[in-house]
């Protein structure tokens, strides 16, 4: 089952994630979401503070706020922390990339640490569990990286796409990466790939060649 742990929305989560005020214009409210975006599926106008929803056209609208003790995983992501690292059910503090450039430096694993973490709706069949469910964490390597992920009732994290690198202020897939929850995962599946490049770069046994012929044979041939 998957643990679910209280946190105080003044003491610890607002601290630790960042908050953001966003209009529901379908039921005409102004919710609080944990983390700096909107939750997915939500189109509405965001603000930064409170403030500056008293001097938009939103004003009369009664706010929502995230409850005083906000049920979130016991798995919910760390940001700028390299301790206590998920395992079980502890928190995840950081993300291990394996990326492949052949022009470029190659085969490489790397750990970064998470720089931020998108918060949504928990899915149906975990809404009786959590009031929100950290849904994309970010982390700056070269680029800025999003990772999109899921939870299931069982307790499992599971990534559900490609790492996703900013382009443009535009976040485009990133087809020569993969990320994995831990840096044992990840060299794992760095030495598969290492194994079947080896593997492809063994030209020499796959080699043909025309069958070379002795200096008689051609006029035996022409012979015939």
């Amino acid at each position: 089952m998957l643990q679910v742990s209280p946190v105080s929305r003044d003491k610890a989560a607002v601290p630790a994630y960042g908050n953001v005020w966003f209009v529901d214009e379908g039921n005409k409210v102004i919710r609080e979401n944990l983390g700096h975006n909107r939750p997915a599926f939500a189109f509405g106008a965001t603000f930064a503070s409170l403030d500056e929803i008293r001097n938009s056209q939103y004003k009369h609208y009664p706010i929502e706020r995230l409850p005083e003790a906000i049920k979130l995983p016991t798995q919910s992501p760390l940001i700028n922390r390299v301790n206590r690292h998920w395992a079980d059910n502890k928190p995840l503090t950081h993300v291990t990339l394996v990326t492949f450039d052949l022009n470029g430096r190659g085969l490489c694993v790397e750990d970064h640490v998470l720089a931020g973490v998108d918060f949504s709706l928990p899915p149906p069949d975990l809404i009786d569990l959590v009031d929100l469910m950290p849904s994309n964490v970010y982390i700056k390597a070269d680029k800025f990286i999003r990772i999109s992920f899921s939870y299931k009732r069982d307790g499992q994290l599971l990534i559900t796409e490609n790492p996703a690198i900013m382009e443009n202020d535009v976040f485009k897939p990133w087809k020569n990466a993969m990320v994995f929850f831990h840096h044992a995962d990840a060299v794992r599946e760095a030495e598969r790939i290492e194994a079947q490049l080896l593997r492809a770069a063994n030209w020499r046994s796959r080699e043909i060649e025309f069958q070379k012929m002795a200096p008689g044979d051609a006029n035996t041939s022409q012979a015939a």
